[in-house]
């Protein structure tokens, strides 16, 4: 689909300093989604995909905090295709 993937190779990996901001960019698996008008969406983020792929035990486990203002900026950005059935 040419859609970018993560291969989960260790090669992959690379280690993040506890307590420094570090930039995570992902796509997700395409999906569609009727929202009435009015509705809300809300979003989760876990860091595991249990149902995929075997997620480790980490002793401490750790935290992820999401940083947000004008020095950390944090978004996400879902298409929006309006309906033509109106």
């Amino acid at each position: 689909m040419n859609l970018p993937y993560h291969r989960s190779f260790a090669d992959d990996m690379l280690a993040l300093t506890p307590g420094e901001p570090a930039e995570l960019v992902f796509d997700l698996q395409p999906t569609s989604y009727v929202f009435l008008e009015g509705h809300r969406i809300r979003v989760t983020i876990t860091c595991a995909d249990k149902d995929t792929f075997a997620t480790p035990l980490l002793e401490p486990i750790p935290t992820v905090s999401l940083l947000r203002g004008p020095a950390c900026p944090s978004r996400i950005v879902l298409p929006i295709i309006r309906s033509s059935m109106r």
